[in-house]
């Protein structure tokens, strides 16, 4: 009887003391010990593996596929991408190293490297990868090869380098056709503006995959190539897959394509109740329904935008994009403070203009030597001087009014996602009217003849033009060839960077697609030349040399020429531009063989766009 009793007290003893650790204590049920022994248990996961590589190795120690294998598994089984750490970079870093070492030259050693370096020290795989084709082609299989060229291709795309990237990917394809069916091919396309190949390829690649992700990004492929009933099965396809995956902004994009605004207006609003991004889900909203709503549904999307606070229409543009598309929409009074911001920010932009005019009339009262010699008689005054850099600062300003994000995120350094080639266009477009606007009521009470040319003939002026653009294109051509070598800029970087008309390679395409190449050649290769001219060459030029001598104020028209076209690199060109203009300008006493070479170089500039 004692021993039971004793037996019964321990057991009650027992689990006494288990209730009470888990009342105080809860040691047992520890997260903290739990995560220590999943850790050591990884851990000895981990080197468990590395002794079956290490014991296939000593007896193959020159099996590269398994050596590379290691490191692979070195480099990602305990990897944390929440961290972005890798805590056995040290041991990667030394099986990487020892198997470059050893097989500097292996088609499967280079492709290995690929995979984790960048930069420059890619490149120099890249370099040790075509010599080692060239030097032993026997070791090169065609899945190898075209691996490597698919690299290759998909490292100049991603630095915007097309022209090697389709030199590559179609290396690529010559040695396995599958990469002519993916979804790099077809950006490179798009990179290089091949948008007709570009979709007929896309079209022909299969929706066979599983992998949701790869359906998604084709998709968004079609969205931005229109074509949207091919889209919007794929986003069906995808929706029944796993609907997580759908972007509501881009399904919306797609039902709009198709004229199902209503459908694509429940998919917007269902973005705003998100707490992430709910500006820009509201922004998009809006967006939508000036486009393709009733007033009503756009001044409501306004408030709700408007109820995140002043900062989210600080000047009233979205308020105003309402306005013109929906004018009989009332105004609340708490739009009168951005009307009060926007007219104090109209205030400054008149100011700004005499930073840059004022210089210009004291330099030439205090220093002598570059006063004019005689008076000059100009068309235009620097008050005219003045008008137009106001013009040029309201187009510059109003010209956001499409897209008010793009200028909003500059201030209150947000992000921006960027403009579709359709707002793009009309804001090319709406900048380059009130420039004309500006630069043609300047010529008012100016004699039309400042046009033509006072000292030489029509005949002469129109030869005269040809031949300045043809010297124009000998020199920067021999800049631009010695100058990508020095600076190490590409063909393609330069023709991104400068804006020819005031707008970038980009915006130039974004015209054409959404105008046509009649009326952007008419747009772009006419007006502006014209406009252009008389503001330079005629207001600007003028207007100084009233105060200063011809070679300085050719030399400040010129900078100011070079200065708004944005480009450093190529603000030599600019400038040259300005300088042999303002010269003809002065011998032939008029406009017309500077609008000649003006409209060569810009028309010109433009068909090579369209024909590419």
């Amino acid at each position: 009887m004692q021993i039971k009793y004793n037996v019964k007290t321990l057991v009650v003893i027992i689990f006494s003391l288990f209730f009470l650790e888990f009342l105080f204590g809860q040691k047992i049920l520890d997260h903290e010990q739990f995560i220590e022994k999943i850790k050591h248990s990884s851990d000895n996961i981990y080197k468990e593996c590395i002794k079956e590589y290490d014991a296939y190795l000593d007896k193959f120690p020159d099996d590269v596929s398994v050596l590379i294998e290691k490191c692979k598994f070195i480099q990602n089984a305990q990897y944390d991408e929440d961290e972005y750490f890798n805590p056995n970079q040290a041991e990667f870093d030394s099986c990487s190293a020892d198997i470059i070492n050893r097989f500097p030259a292996h088609p499967e050693v280079l492709l290995f490297q690929t995979t984790f370096l960048w930069g420059d020290e890619k490149k120099e795989v890249f370099t040790n990868a075509e010599k080692s084709i060239k030097d032993n082609p026997e070791k090169w299989n065609n899945t190898n090869l075209a691996a490597m060229y698919e690299t290759m291709a998909n490292y100049y795309y991603s630095e915007s380098d097309y022209k090697q990237a389709i030199f590559y990917m179609d290396k690529a394809i010559s040695n396995d056709e599958q990469y002519k069916y993916s979804l790099e091919y077809v950006r490179i396309l798009l990179g290089l503006e091949k948008k007709d190949e570009a979709l007929s390829v896309l079209i022909a690649i299969p929706d066979t995959t599983k992998d949701i992700w790869q359906l998604v990004q084709k998709a968004n492929l079609l969205l931005e190539l229109k074509d949207y009933s091919n889209a919007l099965n794929i986003y069906n396809q995808v929706e029944q897959m796993d609907s997580t995956y759908i972007n509501n902004a881009d399904f919306a994009s797609t039902l709009e394509g198709i004229g199902q605004y209503e459908l694509a207006r429940k998919y917007l609003v269902a973005d705003t109740s998100k707490t992430y991004d709910k500006k820009e889900a509201l922004i998009k909203l809006l967006n939508h329904d000036i486009k393709y709503q009733d007033g009503s549904k756009s001044i409501a999307s306004y408030n709700a935008l408007r109820d995140l606070g002043y900062s989210s229409d600080p000047i009233v543009f979205y308020r105003l994009k309402v306005f013109f598309s929906h004018p009989t929409q009332p105004w609340g009074l708490r739009d009168l403070l951005g009307i009060i911001s926007l007219l104090a920010l109209l205030a400054i932009l008149i100011i700004i203009p005499y930073v840059w005019i004022l210089p210009v009339y004291f330099v030439g009262k205090r220093f002598k030597f570059l006063s004019p010699k005689n008076a000059y008689e100009s068309n235009w005054t620097l008050k005219a001087f003045w008008f137009v850099s106001i013009g040029y600062l309201f187009a510059s300003l109003f010209a956001c009014i499409i897209e008010p994000g793009e200028l909003y995120s500059i201030f209150n350094n947000s992000y921006y996602a960027g403009m579709s080639s359709e707002n793009r266009g009309f804001e090319v477009l709406v900048f380059t009217i009130i420039m004309a606007l500006f630069g043609l009521m300047a010529m008012y009470k100016v004699n039309p003849k400042v046009l033509l040319s006072s000292s030489w003939s029509i005949g002469k002026s129109i030869l005269t033009g040809v031949g300045i653009f043809f010297l124009f294109k000998l020199i920067s051509g021999i800049y631009i060839s010695f100058g990508t070598k020095v600076f190490d800029v590409s063909i393609d970087d330069i023709a991104n960077i400068p804006k020819i008309l005031l707008a970038t390679k980009q915006e130039i395409g974004a015209v054409i697609s959404t105008f046509g190449k009649g009326s952007s050649i008419l747009l772009l290769g006419f007006l502006i030349p014209i406009y252009e001219e008389i503001i330079f060459r005629g207001v600007i030029l003028d207007a100084c040399q009233r105060h200063i001598n011809f070679n300085a104020a050719n030399i400040f028209q010129a900078l100011l020429f070079a200065a708004v076209h944005g480009s450093l690199f190529m603000l030599p060109v600019f400038f040259l531009f300005g300088i042999l203009a303002g010269v003809a300008r002065k011998k032939s006493g008029g406009l017309l063989p500077c609008i000649v070479f003006h409209i060569l170089n810009n028309t010109i500039a433009i068909l090579i766009i369209c024909i590419k």
